[in-house]
């Protein structure tokens, strides 16, 4: 729908002179369930300058209103407006009074999903007048499994210096939701400009205290400068009170930084009214790195560093203070990146969380140990995992019985029912499990092991005993007898133990890091 290339490719270009308001919509869907797959919405523009009390002329790439929707795998880029917005008067605007919105999902039914879209370049040109540009709005039911998951936002404009405009990445109205692997980034406009100068900015805007609000894994980060005015800016906001609310393995950073404005920048805010009640806060990444900018609030106070945060919630035990090295937060619309480089400190500081499973891309997360935010960086094991569809447990078994992680650990093929003897001649090696050779003098233990064992996180702990009930560990660095380059197969000889006995039984304990 719209141009790939050419600009304003669809057009409203005089404004509505009736008593409603001028839309300018991609797709709309107000009946049953639908299914929204694989669109792109580009280069629509609404040229309406219509503002109301009750309403704002509108551009919006994707609107659902009724039924059980799945919206998946869409782009909607460059949509422009020059409307206005009629300002807010308590909190955020409704959704009739916001100008420009990437994806808006309203319906009241269960089960909605938003899930893999790519929101971009999305403008309000007014050169004054208060405006509002969202990169996705939700309000849905407060019952029932509603998902927002691996969606992309970044790049949204607003060219006008109104103090009552407002720059949003993901609105969260009212209704039961969980918002997993979303990356967003504001605060530069498609060219890589800082935008939105006098504006307040919110990344992620919780913004009603309903039951079963749960935000795992985002990733977030704002940029540029704040030119004038004291409007504060927010990675994420949270206006939750007492409600059940789980944020979790999340990186907030609000990189902002005040060059004529006055106004403070956060990395986590908790509304003014937020208690410790239904709140659990952990293993998230916080950043305020620009002038003006405070960590977090809570309790109706400013949290300046992450001790005096944990102090005021009594929780954020494992998050950390520190930059997560995003690969290119500051870029133009074409070139934005918020994965993650190989050094950040996000790496396995995460809490399991059991239903997340995945990242943004797809990529199978440690089951232990995490990368903090919206991207994992795949181990060895993970890329293993996934290139032989076993899934993400190294403790769920392959097809010949084995645990995953050992089937990793020996080489051997999980979906084959079959396990090896292992056998080797020269360095032509058969993955198989643990063999014993029997020579003159103490018999000797032989293992298989990756030749990467030690950047893929594995330990190959060798154990002896006499009777099979009390055995010790043998930390004797084992001898490489053969290598194919991907296996090795080791060996190490039957030991006297400290009693004094001959070692006759030997175990492998295999463990992944």
């Amino acid at each position: 729908i719209g141009s790939t290339v050419t600009a304003s490719s669809l057009n409203a270009a005089t404004s509505s002179t009736s008593n409603g308001p001028q839309l300018v919509t991609g797709i709309l869907s107000s009946g049953a369930s639908a299914r929204i797959e694989s669109n792109r919405v580009a280069n629509l523009k609404n040229n309406s300058v219509q503002a109301s009390f009750n309403f704002s002329a509108q551009i919006s790439g994707i609107v659902t209103f009724a039924g059980v929707n799945t919206i998946i795998g869409n782009t909607v880029r460059n949509l422009s407006t020059i409307s206005r917005d009629f300002p807010a008067i308590y909190g955020f605007p409704a959704v009739d009074r916001i100008s420009a919105i990437g994806i808006s999902q309203s319906s009241s039914a269960s089960g909605q999903t938003i899930s893999q879209n790519i929101i971009h370049s999305l403008a309000n040109t007014a050169a004054s007048g208060t405006v509002f540009v969202v990169g996705i709005h939700y309000r849905g039911s407060s019952t029932g499994a509603n998902f927002m998951a691996q969606n992309l936002v970044h790049s949204l404009a607003i060219s006008g210096s109104d103090v009552n405009s407002i720059l949003c990445g993901i609105y969260f109205d009212s209704g039961t939701v969980t918002a997993q692997n979303n990356m967003v980034r504001l605060g530069f406009d498609a060219d890589g400009n800082s935008t939105a100068g006098t504006s307040s900015i919110y990344g992620i805007l919780d913004g009603v205290a309903s039951a079963g609000r749960s935000f795992y894994h985002n990733s977030i980060y704002l940029g540029g400068t704040q030119t004038s005015r004291q409007n504060r800016t927010f990675a994420f906001i949270n206006f939750g009170a007492s409600n059940a609310r789980d944020f979790r393995n999340n990186i907030f950073v609000n990189a902002r930084s005040n060059s004529g404005g006055t106004g403070k920048h956060y990395a986590i805010f908790h509304g003014t009214n937020a208690t410790t009640n239904g709140l659990s806060v952990n293993n998230n990444l916080y950043l305020a790195s620009g002038t003006g900018g405070m960590l977090g609030f809570f309790a109706n106070a400013d949290t300046l560093t992450l001790a005096s945060l944990q102090t005021a919630t009594g929780q954020d035990s494992q998050s950390l203070n520190a930059e997560p090295l995003f690969v290119n937060p500051n870029g133009t619309a074409a070139t934005v990146d918020l994965h993650v480089l190989a050094q950040t400190p996000a790496k396995a500081a995460g809490s399991p969380i059991p239903t997340v499973t995945d990242d943004y891309d797809g990529q199978l997360r440690s089951t232990s140990q995490p990368f903090i935010g919206a991207d994992e960086l795949p181990g060895v094991f993970q890329q293993w995992a996934q290139a032989n569809a076993v899934g993400g447990d190294p403790n769920l078994p392959g097809a010949n019985g084995l645990a995953n992680l050992l089937n990793f650990a020996f080489g051997l093929n999980p979906a084959s029912p079959s396990r090896n003897e292992l056998s080797h001649s020269g360095n032509i090696i058969t993955p198989g499990g643990l063999t014993t050779q029997l020579v003159p003098g103490p018999p000797t233990a032989k293992f298989i092991r990756r030749a990467d064992y030690l950047a893929a996180g594995l330990t190959y702990t060798a154990q002896f005993s006499a009777d099979l009930s009390n055995w010790e560990t043998d930390n004797t660095a084992p001898a490489v007898v053969a290598s194919d380059g991907v296996n090795q197969v080791v060996s190490l000889s039957y030991p006297l133990l400290s009693g004094g006995a001959q070692a006759r039984f030997f175990r492998l304990v295999v463990g992944l890091q």
